[in-house]
């Protein structure tokens, strides 16, 4: 075996860790001690350790710097003392401060229990950096616990609140306000293991890396804790984590921002997180993880939620995991806006990338090796050139995931994907002595390096990389990329240019999927070359999917299939089994070959189907004895704030099966600054187990909920489940409205979540939210007046489907795209139906599209004051003639 001086560099250091998690195992084994000290003078309990050493409590009682009684005292004394010690803050401390005027040196193990972050504070009023932890010995390590205490206004070059050479964990904690000119704010730890638990980390700043914290080496546990309002001015706003094994779990990293790279977290891996044993041979060490977590709010140059790099190939690299976790609102200025991936290889499964903002690569830019996205969500995302949700580089494979409503200005409003073959450097190495068997392959020609061929019998592979020994020159790699899709749903995104699903340069498969609904001047579906089988690729989404991403159970949210949808058991099995799938997007619990054949896109029906919609009426709808009706009443579209009004919940199994519905429970959420919930009564039929809790103040009904003995209910006709009477809430029902003659719009926001029905013999129900409930005009019910005055403003519909508006919109200037013409005029303005889009969806138009957009009534397009007064008898309308009407013609006869 060939000889390489950084080996025995490595194996120390993974000797040293191995050390290290020992000691740390014994003496967390041996810490249940109670010994109690009235001041910090030392007493004595014999412990059973092997070494039988002496354990020590020290008890500070006051609030000194130094002195009798201090903890700098207690430190100093714990120091001189062998073994692990332990110091403790007496109960007169509470609620007060510990100002320091230099660093205490910790150089032994210890225990440091403080009274809680909110009672005990210890600051260093920007004089020094509070804790300094090293015994000045790399081959011996110590472990260092820090609880119950805020660590505040620390600085220093590195590690202003804490710099730590030994094993530490921090719990219940807040590390805030501290500065640090080069690395970790907070905290910098150099070849250590550090633990972070139930602790906030917040605005604090390094001028260099790591504005939260900074890791360099070493493994890295970050659990239940939050890291907000770190900055750093390079790297790493919340976290530079550098050659370290990094995990965050259940952790939120919120409002962090770098210079640079990374605003959560700017991540290295690089040649030293590997470890060599006994047989010579290199392995990965862990991978790190990101498990549970929420990036929100960050910001970086590139990479606004993770950064992930690498500068040094590695021996079978490490992969970055990421899962269950949440990227929302992240922020690059280039690239990445949730994650940017250098790195050989993530893999993301059951995550959510949603309203992140870039140039590139909204959701996430991959320059790097392979992603993997599994079970997963991609929604809103915005990039101002490509790559709405993703732009890639490299090989990427999307299973069971969903991208929807994400938006690119220039190419590929899903997915940018581009043939992004490349040569990286690795180590260089000298080990071929005997050229004459070289072989030419594939023109590699490494950098910095003379063309070397191939030596084949010294080649290895790896994931699908060929890697070669080769003489005085540098190991590579090459990649080509590709782009594999299956069982996924790709619909409502938007290019600006081409490619409003995805735009590809490079082989692409697609199978069992559904790339439908898309927006783009040019191939609205997919731009460049692919193949595939068994997917659905067309313009239209009428009849195939619920066009509203909703939550259909799961952690992220998914397109349901329609009853009767093209899509249904039309997919391909052995595609699904080839690519391991056992449940649809939405994981444990839903099957993903149902009934014998897979459906088409990420998600599956659990049939059988049920329905489940809401209606908005003045009064109460009349139903049979069973609470049954054939066709259920119209969405009313305005409100009187005087008066009271009704949410109609109907239920039934649209897919024409002859089974009837036993239960159903949901939870309904509504605006409480527009509406307050006063009563709820369930249909006739529903007589059993009749249950909700009411939160106006939350705008919540929580666990409404109620059973039937009938069998025979909901399976042919709508049966009413419950209806919850409203009222406007104190701030809509205001006096001084009483001389107001406008009216203005607001927006209930009823939304159903948690929906479960089960079927007559205990058959759970796959449930289809088909509500979604608009704007409504909150009319004053004191006003006199036969006209009223509305300043209108303008509305771009740009989205697909059929839009309905009330009477109020009908004067309002619409510009006409692809997806609406002419012949649909009458579905736009149809008075007193349901509005299927709500407000935040509305782009306001410019003055040009105004000029010239297409109007209907008597107002001209420009015309920003409008009487939208409504016809004579306008109640008799909405609950009598305009359900039965069927000639929308006559419906646009009328003035205003």
């Amino acid at each position: 075996m060939f000889s390489i001086p950084w080996l025995s560099v490595l194996q120390d250091r993974f000797q040293s860790c191995v050390r290290k998690n020992n000691r740390r195992r014994q003496l967390q084994k041996h810490s249940s001690h109670t010994p109690h000290i009235a001041r910090a003078v030392s007493m004595h309990a014999a412990e059973s350790l092997e070494e039988r050493m002496l354990l020590t409590a020290f008890t500070v009682v006051n609030t000194s710097d130094s002195g009798e009684g201090s903890l700098r005292a207690a430190i100093e004394a714990a120091n001189a003392e062998a073994g692990a010690d332990e110091i403790t803050f007496a109960d007169t401390l509470a609620g007060q401060t510990i100002i320091l005027t230099d660093e205490l040196l910790i150089t032994d193990a210890v225990t440091i229990t403080g009274l809680g972050a909110n009672q005990l504070t210890i600051d260093a009023n920007s004089n020094s950096r509070i804790f300094h932890i090293d015994d000045g010995d790399w081959q011996t390590d110590l472990y260092v616990a820090i609880s119950g205490l805020t660590l505040r206004n620390g600085a220093a070059d590195r590690g202003a609140a804490i710099l730590t050479y030994e094993d530490l964990r921090i719990s219940h904690s807040n590390l805030s306000n501290n500065v640090a000119t080069e690395f970790g704010g907070a905290i910098a730890a150099w070849s250590s293991t550090l633990s972070v638990d139930n602790s906030l980390i917040a605005d604090n700043f390094a001028s260099l890396n790591g504005g939260g914290i900074y890791v360099s080496d070493g493994v890295t546990s970050i659990t239940q804790s939050a890291l907000l309002r770190n900055q750093a001015f390079n790297d790493g706003g919340g976290i530079a984590s550098h050659q370290a094994m990094l995990t965050l779990q259940k952790t939120r990293m919120g409002d962090n921002s770098a210079g640079r790279r990374g605003g959560g977290v700017y991540l290295v891996q690089a040649l030293n997180g590997l470890f060599i044993d006994d047989s010579g041979q290199v392995h990965p060490a862990p991978s790190p993880l990101i498990e549970n977590t929420i990036f929100i709010h960050n910001r970086a140059t590139k990479g606004g939620g993770i950064y992930n790099a690498f500068f040094m190939h590695e021996f079978g690299s490490r992969d970055l995991l990421i899962s269950n976790s949440r990227f929302v609102n992240n922020t690059a200025v280039y690239a990445g806006g949730g994650l940017y991936n250098g790195a050989p290889r993530v893999l993301i499964s059951d995550s959510e990338f949603s309203q992140n903002q870039a140039v590139d690569g909204a959701g996430i830019n991959n320059s790097g090796g392979f992603i993997s996205i599994t079970n997963s969500t991609l929604t809103g995302n915005h990039a101002t050139s490509s790559g709405g949700a993703i732009r890639t580089l490299r090989s990427m494979s999307i299973i069971n995931c969903t991208l929807s409503g994400n938006h690119a200005d220039g190419h590929g409003g899903g997915i940018y994907q581009t043939n992004g073959a490349n040569i990286t450097p690795l180590p260089r190495l000298r080990n071929l002595e005997d050229t004459s068997r070289i072989v030419p392959e594939n023109g590699l020609s490494p950098f910095d390096s003379s063309v070397e061929p191939l030596r084949a019998d010294a080649q290895f592979m790896r994931n699908g990389l060929t890697v070669q020994y080769v003489s005085d020159v540098r190991f590579a790699y090459i990649i080509f990329g590709s782009l594999k899709v299956t069982n996924s749903t790709i619909t409502g995104n938007v290019a600006g240019i081409s490619g409003g699903g995805i735009f590809t340069y490079s082989a692409t498969t697609i199978t069992n999927s559904i790339v439908a609904g898309n927006t783009a001047e040019i191939s609205a579906q997919i731009q460049g070359n692919y193949s595939g089988k068994t997917s659905i690729i067309q313009d239209s989404i009428d009849g195939l999917l619920d066009p509203v991403l909703r939550d259909n159970g799961g952690p992220t949210w998914t397109h349901a299939l329609l009853p009767g949808s093209a899509a249904l058991n039309a997919g391909d099995n052995a595609a699904a089994t080839a690519a391991d799938l056992t449940t649809d997007q939405r994981g444990a619990g839903y099957e993903r070959i149902k009934d014998g054949s897979v459906d088409i896109g990420a998600y599956e029906a659990q049939s059988p189907f049920t329905q489940i919609e809401m209606r908005f009426t003045n009064s109460r709808t009349r139903t049979s004895s069973t609470g049954e009706k054939s066709r259920i009443p119209e969405n009313r579209t305005w409100i009187d704030q005087w008066g009271n009004h009704w949410l109609e919940i109907w239920v039934s199994t649209p897919d024409s099966t002859s089974t009837g519905i036993q239960s159903a429970e949901f939870n309904l959420n509504f605006n409480p600054e527009v509406a307050q919930a006063i009563s709820i009564e369930y249909g006739p039929a529903f007589t059993g187990n009749q249950t909700e809790t009411i939160d106006n103040s939350a705008g919540k009904i929580t666990g409404l909920s109620a059973t039937t003995a009938r069998t025979d209910v909901g399976d042919d006709q709508y049966v009413l489940l419950a209806r919850i009477q409203f009222e406007a809430s104190p701030a809509t029902r205001n006096a001084d409205d009483y001389s107001d003659s406008r009216e203005h719009i607001v927006n209930p926001q009823f939304s159903l979540s948690q929906l479960h029905v089960q079927l007559v013999g205990g058959v759970q129900s796959e449930v289809i939210d088909a509500t979604t409930l608009g704007i409504l005009y909150d009319r004053s019910g004191q006003d006199d007046s036969d006209t009223q005055f509305f300043t209108a403003p303008q509305y771009d519909f740009s989205q697909t489907g059929l839009y309905s508006l009330d009477w109020g919109h009908a004067t309002r200037g619409v510009e006409f795209n692809s997806a609406l013409d002419l012949s649909q005029l009458s579905l736009i303005v149809l008075p007193y139906t349901q509005t299927f889009l709500v407000d935040e969806n509305f782009n306001s138009l410019t003055q040009n599209q105004v000029d010239g957009s297409q109007t209907t009534g008597n107002a001209s397009a420009g015309d920003r004051k409008t009487d939208i007064s409504a016809p004579d008898g306008e109640h008799s309308l909405l609950d009598d003639y305009f359900s039965e009407l069927n000639d929308t013609l006559e419906l646009l006869a009328f003035e205003t």
